[in-house]
């Protein structure tokens, strides 16, 4: 009996054993996965960050853009009535050369 009694404390001691190794191995796990959520955070945050950054940069070039393309179309604009307001005085001009021939 006293074997029996010895291999029950021999099999207690190494479950006690096998507890404690599982619960360090669960311990272990748990701190690689904070540590790892941590690091996946942290290059997320970068990732947003640059994205951000680059989103700013995008719009900024884009009003850019778009108040050149409006002082092109101003400047459009303002050719095109000076181009049609020479083409008048022309037209005026050739019609006052065109009167002058006809009476000579």
């Amino acid at each position: 009996m006293g074997n029996k009694c010895f291999d029950s404390a021999e099999l207690l001691a190494a479950e006690l054993q096998a507890y404690r190794r599982a619960e360090t191995v669960e311990r272990n796990a748990n701190q690689r996965a904070r540590k790892l959520y941590q690091q996946l955070e942290t290059v997320c945050d970068d990732a947003l960050g640059e994205f951000q950054n680059t989103d700013s940069a995008v719009k900024q070039t884009i009003e850019m853009m778009m108040e050149q393309a409006n002082a092109l179309e101003q400047a459009y604009q303002a050719l095109s009535v000076a181009l049609n307001g020479s083409r008048e005085k022309l037209a005026s001009i050739n019609d006052l050369l065109c009167i002058e021939e006809m009476e000579e």
